[in-house]
């Protein structure tokens, strides 16, 4: 006699119920951070918005990274340019546990900006996070930030728009 088992749920989806319980498994496991953050000085490319420079530290008050990032002016995403574990901290869970910590505190998908080849499968690794919370979208391309910043244009003074000349202004 064959025992067979089955179960209600469709092969698609007990695969992305299990990517559901990995994802939710591995964010309980992160090891606890504290974050502290500054403003950087710097004009930003999400200007209002600041661009904040994070320290990371472990439990041990260790600092085991740093990262930069920025709120889109439409408080929509929020773009990493820079998030850096030290080489000794690798592979203990920091670098996501920071991204936890963006997404529970801002409630939005972070974009990475200009992935290089070397972050590849850590970033791969973050996008799949999404059931637990972390919405990891596509890396922006530099080339791409001037396209993306159109997007906010709108909420800029004036007064801080490039002005364009035109060729009457000039003849006249």
């Amino acid at each position: 006699m064959f025992l067979i088992a089955s179960t209600s749920r469709p092969i698609a989806s007990l695969t992305a119920w299990r990517a559901g319980r990995h994802a939710q498994r591995k964010i309980r496991r992160l090891p606890p951070i504290t974050i502290s953050v500054r403003s950087d000085a710097i004009r930003p490319w999400t200007a209002p918005n600041p661009t904040l420079q994070a320290e990371i530290w472990n439990e041990q008050g260790q600092s085991v990274g740093r990262a930069r990032y920025a709120i889109s002016p439409l408080n929509d995403k929020v773009y990493v340019y820079e998030l850096k574990i030290k080489r000794v901290h690798r592979r203990r869970g920091y670098g996501t546990a920071f991204l936890a910590y963006l997404a529970n505190t801002n409630a939005l998908s972070i974009t990475p900006i200009h992935e290089t080849h070397e972050e590849t499968a850590f970033w791969n690794a973050a996008r799949r996070l999404r059931a637990a919370g972390v919405t990891v979208t596509r890396d922006l391309r530099v080339g791409e930030m001037d396209a993306e910043a159109q997007r906010w244009q709108h909420l800029q003074p004036a007064s801080e728009l490039p002005k364009y000349v035109s060729v009457d202004e000039v003849l006249h």
